[in-house]
């Protein structure tokens, strides 16, 4: 139950358009003791890796007592994604 309720908190912060709803939440998920949970640390890397904040996104993983292949697998589908997405704007550019 709580679970669900950090991850759909860190989720509805993905349909805004700024990543500060998603910091203020994050202190929540911090202090409610939520960022144990691999669930709701996927939804922080998403969201983080959302407005191309990989260390920050990073640094949710580093900080998981157990490194999930499953977080991993995450951040790492994120940063290719940004990565295809710079180089496709790179290429329109010139």
């Amino acid at each position: 139950m709580m679970q669900n309720a950090g991850c759909t908190l860190v989720d509805a912060c993905n349909e805004l358009p700024h990543p500060s709803a998603g910091y203020a939440i994050h202190k929540i998920v911090v202090q409610s003791g939520w960022n144990a949970m691999a669930e709701v640390s996927n939804s922080l890397i998403s969201l983080y890796t959302k407005f191309s904040l990989l260390g920050d996104a990073m640094r949710i993983f580093e900080s998981m007592e157990v490194q999930t292949i499953v977080l991993w697998n995450s951040l790492m589908g994120h940063e290719a994604w940004l990565c295809r997405t710079c180089h496709f704007s790179l290429q329109k550019c010139t």
